[in-house]
């Protein structure tokens, strides 16, 4: 678990290796404001009792929904729950509802590296079960991720157009480079047609954005002043894929042509206007090192080396089916090839000079709302959490309790 100096901004990136105990938190307390029931993990009722939840539980025997009116309104159709853990959203395909698994409530992965903040639709389910939710704030539009993917690829369809196949083809053990941070091999893409392909998701609606929205520049940094950067060719494409229905985001895809961007660093800063909807610029960094496979002896030195070393790891792997993650895939086509080797021979001895981006500013201090007020009207027979809430908010819990402020149900 990893938990956020600042839980209020939530603007920290969660480390790749780690889950979000924030999202974590929020997931359970979905669960006590009525993703809940007596109903087992496919559908059935176990005995005579059901809650309001399992009210608007149906399955067909192979799959479960939840059929609330608030959550069919919000989704466009019966939402699929999990097939053996119904408390939760979607399925892998070939289930129903692999949309939902970046939602909140999703009952199939918690992946590292991820800020999960509660959805529209998480909303409407608890309405649905007798929790009316009033949102009294505006989202603020932040930018959660910031990924790599390898544009005109075999994980891509070899597609040289932005789609949402790109999805596809994002990088999983490539993180940005943020200011302050020092480099690593997971902030250096290694593929052979340099960085052509940005992903860079929103949390929250922004608006119509353009490259305009963006800010772009390369450099070798030898010194890491303004000096040393230069700015980058201009992207050949921007795409904005919507999130799923009820997830508040969007995915900006951003491609460059291949071989645009090589050896060396691109800067990208996305402004702070009312397109984006970021009350800051955020920056990041990506390295490109063709040939670079993070072997020990180029790790051991300042700069980041194609060697020998990268070489003959190359050869040794030739012929191996590769994963999006392989080291010694260079040109990404599911294989390890002669080709990937001699990509690597003809870029023996070309650097990437590491180089620790300045530390960004701080911004203004702002007391942030809390992401939602909820007020309980309805009464079941069962409680099975309490929430104790400061002394200064004015919550009834009709006497139940003298310091206990608010009781879900």
């Amino acid at each position: 678990m990893w938990f956020d100096p600042d839980p209020a901004s939530r603007t920290a990136p969660v480390p790749p290796d780690r889950t979000d105990a924030y999202g974590v938190c929020l997931h359970e307390l979905g669960h006590a404001l009525g993703f809940i029931g007596y109903r087992d993990g496919f559908g059935n009722v176990a005995g005579n009792v059901i809650s309001r939840w399992d009210e608007y539980v149906v399955s067909d025997g192979q799959n479960v929904f939840f059929t609330g009116p608030t959550a069919r309104g919000t989704y466009g159709a019966d939402v699929p729950l999990t097939w053996g853990s119904a408390g939760h959203l979607g399925n892998n395909p070939p289930g129903p509802g692999s949309d939902l698994i970046p939602d909140l409530m999703n009952g199939v992965v918690g992946l590292h590296g991820t800020h999960y903040s509660i959805s529209d639709l998480d909303l409407a389910i608890v309405n649905d079960v007798g929790v009316p939710v009033t949102a009294f704030f505006t989202p603020r539009v932040t930018v959660s991720d910031r990924r790599i993917f390898y544009n005109d690829s075999a994980f891509d369809g070899r597609n040289p157009s932005a789609t949402p196949n790109d999805l596809g083809a994002v990088a999983p053990d490539k993180r940005a480079l943020l200011p302050g941070e020092t480099p690593t091999f997971q902030n250096i893409s290694s593929y052979s047609h340099g960085i052509n392909g940005v992903l860079v998701r929103f949390d929250g609606t922004p608006g119509s954005l353009a490259a305009t929205d963006f800010e772009f520049r390369i450099g070798m940094i030898p010194g890491g002043g303004s000096a040393d950067w230069a700015p980058a060719p201009s992207p050949v494409s921007l795409t904005v894929v919507p999130a799923p229905p009820g997830i508040n985001a969007a995915l900006c895809l951003i491609t460059w042509s291949n071989g645009a961007i090589a050896d060396e660093w691109l800067e990208v800063k996305v402004k702070a206007n009312v397109d984006t909807g970021l009350a800051q610029p955020d920056v990041f960094y990506f390295g490109s090192l063709p040939g670079e496979t993070g072997d020990a002896i180029s790790r051991s030195h300042a700069t980041a080396t194609v060697t020998a070393a990268d070489f003959m790891g190359t050869r040794r792997a030739a012929g191996a089916p590769a994963r999006i993650d392989s080291r010694y895939d260079f040109d990404r086509d599911g294989v390890v090839s002669a080709t990937d080797f001699i990509l690597c021979r003809n870029h023996l001895g070309r650097s990437l000079v590491p180089f620790v981006p300045p530390a960004a500013p701080a911004g203004p201090v702002v007391a942030s709302a809390p992401d939602a007020e909820f007020e309980y009207t309805n009464r079941t027979t069962y409680a099975f959490l309490r929430v104790r809430f400061p002394s200064q908010r004015s919550h009834r819990d009709e006497g139940i309790c003298d310091t206990i402020t608010r009781r879900v149900y």
